[in-house]
C-alpha cells in the first residue's frame, strides 16, 4: 500500500514537471517567433529579401509566395532545436514516445509540408484581398476562413488524419456492437467507428468525433481500446457521441468565424496604423508581411483564452452526458487511466488551466462526475 502511494506521488510529480515543461516551451516557442519577426522586420531583412525577388521574379503574387516560403523555411529550421527536444527528447525522457528519431523526423517533415501548404493558401487568399479589396481586405478573408475552415473540417478525417494514422473500422465484435447500439439507442446518427494505430508513435491515449456531414466519424487511439474496459470506452465513445449531440464541430466553427471577424478588423486596423513605424508606405508591400503575421499571432494568443473558455463549457456538457448515460464509476476509471497513460497534471495552476486549457483539468472532471453520481 505504502509503495503504490510513493509510486501515484511520483508519477503526479512527473506529470506536473512534464507539463510545466511543456507550458514553458509553448510559451517560448511563441515569444521567439514574435521576436523572430521582429528581428526580420527591424534589421531590413525583409525589405532586402523582398527587393531582390522583386528584381528576379515579374509576378508579384509568386514573389509573395517564395517571400513568405523563405520567412517560413528560415524560422522553421531555427525553431527545429526547441521541436527536437519538445517533440522528442522530452517524449522520450518521460516514455510517453514510441517513435525512433528517423520516424519522429519523416513524420515532423511531412506535418510541416502539409501545413506549409495550407498557410501558403492562406497567404495567397490574403494577398488577393489586400490587393483587390484595400483596407476592406479583412472582410473577404474572414469569409473565405470560414468557407476553408469547413472544407478542412470535411476533408479532416477522409484526406488528412490517414496520412499521419491507419484508420481501420472497430473489429472487437462485442465493442463495435456495444457502441453500434449506444449509438442508435440515443438517436445519435454516426457514419462509422474506427480505430488508429496512434500506438506506433506514443503510450498516450485518445478519442475524437472528426469531419461533419458524410465524413463524421468517431476514432479511438488503439491504445486506449487496448488497455481500457468495454465500459470505460463505451463511457469515452458517449462524451464523442456528446460532441454530435450538442452539435459542438459546428459551433466552435461559427465561433471561430465570428472571432475571425472580430480579430481581422482590428489587425487590419493595427496593420494601417503601424505601417508607417516601420517604415512601409503600403498594406501592399510584400516586406510589411512579417507585420501583417506578428498581429495576427498576437490576436491569435490574446483570442486563446475565450476559446478555451467555451471549450471546457463543451467538454462539461460532453461529460454530463457521459456520466448520465454510462455512469459515473466507468467515467471516473477512463479519466484516471487517461490521466496516467498521457502524463496529465490532474490539478494545474488555476491560471494555466484558465489560458491553455481547452479540457477542464482531470480533477474537476472527476469531481463533477463524484457530485452527479452522488445526486442520482
Amino acid at each position: 500500500m505504502e509503495t503504490n502511494k510513493r509510486s501515484e506521488a511520483t508519477e503526479k510529480q512527473n506529470a506536473k514537471r512534464y507539463n510545466n515543461i511543456k507550458q514553458v516551451i509553448g510559451i517560448g516557442d511563441f515569444v521567439l517567433q514574435i521576436v523572430f519577426m521582429q528581428v526580420v522586420l527591424l534589421f531590413g531583412f525583409s525589405q532586402f529579401l523582398a527587393g531582390h525577388l522583386t528584381n528576379w521574379i515579374s509576378n508579384s503574387y509568386l514573389v509573395m509566395l517564395v517571400f513568405v516560403s523563405v520567412i517560413g523555411a528560415i524560422g522553421g529550421i531555427l525553431m527545429f532545436p526547441i521541436e527536437l527536444y519538445s517533440g522528442f527528447i522530452l517524449e522520450h525522457r518521460y516514455q510517453l514516445s514510441n517513435q525512433s528519431f528517423k520516424g519522429w523526423f519523416l513524420e515532423q517533415a511531412k506535418r510541416f509540408l502539409i501545413s506549409s501548404v495550407i498557410f501558403l493558401l492562406v497567404m495567397f487568399a490574403i494577398y488577393f484581398c489586400i490587393r483587390r479589396f484595400n483596407y476592406l481586405w479583412w472582410l473577404p478573408v474572414a469569409c473565405f476562413m470560414f468557407i476553408f475552415s469547413t472544407v478542412l473540417s470535411l476533408l479532416l478525417p477522409v484526406v488528412i488524419m490517414p496520412l499521419f494514422y491507419k484508420f481501420t473500422p472497430i473489429e472487437d465484435g462485442e465493442l463495435s456492437i456495444r457502441l453500434t447500439e449506444f449509438a442508435e439507442r440515443f438517436g445519435i446518427r454516426v457514419k462509422g467507428v474506427y480505430s488508429f494505430d496512434m500506438s506506433k508513435d506514443t503510450r498516450k491515449a485518445n478519442a475524437a468525433l472528426a469531419g461533419i456531414g458524410k465524413t463524421r466519424r468517431i476514432v479511438l487511439a488503439d491504445t486506449l481500446i487496448s488497455e481500457f474496459s468495454v465500459e470505460e470506452i463505451e463511457s469515452v465513445f458517449a462524451h464523442e457521441i456528446a460532441h454530435q449531440k450538442y452539435h459542438h464541430i459546428w459551433k466552435n466553427i461559427l465561433a471561430g468565424a465570428a472571432s475571425n471577424f472580430l480579430g481581422l478588423f482590428f489587425v487590419a486596423d493595427f496593420y494601417y496604423h503601424l505601417l508607417g513605424i516601420y517604415g512601409f508606405h503600403s498594406i501592399e508591400d510584400i516586406a510589411a508581411l512579417p507585420l501583417l503575421g506578428t498581429l495576427l499571432g498576437l490576436w491569435a494568443i490574446l483570442a486563446l483564452p475565450f476559446g478555451n473558455i467555451m471549450s471546457r463549457f463543451y467538454e462539461r456538457q460532453c461529460d454530463a452526458y457521459a456520466i448520465e448515460k454510462v455512469g459515473t464509476e466507468p467515467f471516473v476509471s477512463a479519466m484516471k487511466k487517461i490521466a496516467s497513460m498521457n502524463l496529465s497534471d490532474e490539478a494545474p495552476n488555476p491560471f494555466v488551466e484558465f489560458l491553455f486549457y481547452s479540457h477542464p483539468s482531470i480533477s474537476k472532471r472527476i469531481k463533477m462526475a463524484e457530485t452527479i453520481g452522488k445526486s442520482r
